[in-house]
Order: C-alpha cells, then structure tokens, then sequence
C-alpha cells in the first residue's frame, strides 16, 4: 500500500471489506495475522467501504445480517487504536450521503432524505463521549444544533491539519474551494 518512491505515503488508500469483522486489520492490526496496518504504515488516508447501505426494500433484514459485524469491527477498530496509542493521532469517522426516511416504506425499505442523519466520529482531536446535534422526535426534521456537510467536512479537514479555507488551483481552471462555506464545530473538537 506504499509506494517506496514517492516522498510521501500515499493519500488516499480505498479498500472494500466484503465479510466478516475479522477484516478491520486492514487498516488497523489484528496480532497473528499477515496484514499489516496501513496507518502504520505511513497512508495519511484510508477510505473503507463495508458492503452496500441502500435498504430500499427489507431494511430489517438487511440491517441485521451487516450491522453487528459492522459494530464488533468498528468497536475493534476503535479500542485497537487506543490500545495501541494511535487513537490521538487518527481520526475515524463514520458517515454515508444521505440519511434515511423517518418511516418504512411500502417495500419494507426507508429511501434517501437528506435532512436528517448520523456521524459517528473517534479519535484525531475530537471530544470522546459527546454528542453533537439532535434531530426532532420522528427523526425527521434537526431540532437542536443542526450540521450541514460543509460544516463536516470543515470540521473534519480542520482535525486532519488541512486549511479548508485555501483553493485549489489547477492548470486551466478557476480556483476551487476546498470547501465552500460551512463553520468549524468548535463543540466538537477536544
């Protein structure tokens, strides 16, 4: 997952997990297995995609069969890292594009609704223990300290030492915001 020539590891290091838990070593250690820990390694970071969330149709099924090897793996994650002193430094966050309808639908499912979803974050600066935000009882409107994806990602790139108020500039195109307003969530941040 390194690349021995560049001055640098590399930024960003996309791995799909298809089953079981017992796969969380390939971004942290698991002793007695082979794969060795990208973070250790050196990648600034790792991208992991555990199966597919879109439960259109049969949510509860679905949920059951993939939620609780998702939970045991992050939980393992989690206390792997701060066993091992790399919590502090590592930032790990939880997230998707969409949250979902506050009810079933008429397959069984929940669709996509933008208003209202969940972040779980660890690690890399940020409060342990806290809760941020709140959503209305139904879950379908915020009530309380409402957070938009730029406040997130301006957040986040702030925990990961990246000024997100600079542009990027390529050859040939206007300057790009690296993030395009939001606000620093100050309450967030240890």
């Amino acid at each position: 997952l390194r690349n021995k020539d560049l001055a640098m590891p590399p930024l960003i290091t996309e791995t799909n997990i298809t089953s079981s838990c017992e796969r969380y070593n390939l971004i942290s250690r698991n002793p007695g297995r082979r794969t060795g820990s990208t973070s250790e390694a050196g990648t600034r970071m790792v991208s992991v995609n555990y199966g597919s969330w879109d439960h259109h149709s049969n949510i509860k099924g679905s949920f059951e069969s993939q939620a609780p090897q998702f939970d045991m793996a992050f939980a393992r994650l989690i206390r792997d890292l701060d066993e091992r002193g790399m919590l502090d430094s590592t930032l790990v966050l939880v997230s998707s594009e969409f949250g979902r309808t506050p009810k079933i639908n008429s397959t069984n499912g929940r669709d996509h609704y933008p208003r209202v979803f969940s972040v779980a974050m660890a690690g890399g600066g940020v409060k342990k223990g806290f809760v941020y935000g709140k959503s209305d009882a139904l879950g379908a409107e915020p009530d309380e300290n409402p957070v938009g994806p730029e406040d997130l990602a301006r957040t986040m790139y702030r925990l990961l030492g990246i000024n997100a108020s600079k542009r990027l500039v390529l050859e040939g195109v206007r300057p790009i915001d690296i993030v395009n307003g939001g606000r620093l969530i100050q309450e967030l941040i240890a």
